[in-house]
């Protein structure tokens, strides 16, 4: 079943049309929408939806990653490490706000729940501190009543030209 899914997988950005299904797919992770439908990053297969992202644009060569989450009933088929793939090899890709695209040498960081810190170090992630993101993320999980349910890990993404 896992190659069959991912065989006909396709990333891509989402529709506006796609808000209900994508925000229904993030509500069951406790997460929600941020921003439009259409600054999501999507993985549909046969035209439905399994995974969804965000990656957003912090300036100069710096990106950080809101959201990432897949179908229950998908996880372990390899959709979460195929969108999470595109969304750091070519975050440029999926950020309408970037003017010029492709850059060489660009950090993207995220925070992680506590339980998904593994996967994401699978992807070359690796901790850092809260005060290694950007200002608008430092904080984001202080007063969270989820935060010791959730043990929020921050992380980082490096890629360098070799």
């Amino acid at each position: 079943m896992a190659n069959n899914l991912r065989a006909r997988a396709e990333v891509t950005l989402a529709r506006p049309e796609d808000g209900p299904e994508l925000q229904a797919l993030l509500q069951d992770w406790g997460m929600d929408l941020a921003g439009e439908p259409e600054q999501h990053a999507v993985i549909k297969v046969d035209g439905r939806i399994f995974a969804g992202g965000k990656i957003t644009w912090l300036g100069e060569n710096s990106f950080h990653l809101e959201l990432l989450a897949v179908r229950r009933e998908a996880r372990g088929q390899g959709l979460g490490g195929m969108l999470l793939l595109e969304l750091i090899k070519k975050p440029w890709a999926y950020c309408r706000s970037v003017l010029n695209g492709k850059f060489s040498t660009y950090r993207v960081t995220s925070i992680a729940r506590g339980e998904a810190a593994g996967f994401y170090r699978q992807y070359g992630f690796r901790h850092c501190l809260f005060s290694d993101l950007a200002k608008a993320y430092q904080e984001q999980c202080n007063g969270c009543p989820e935060r010791e349910a959730c043990r929020p890990v921050p992380m980082i993404y490096i890629q360098e030209v070799s």
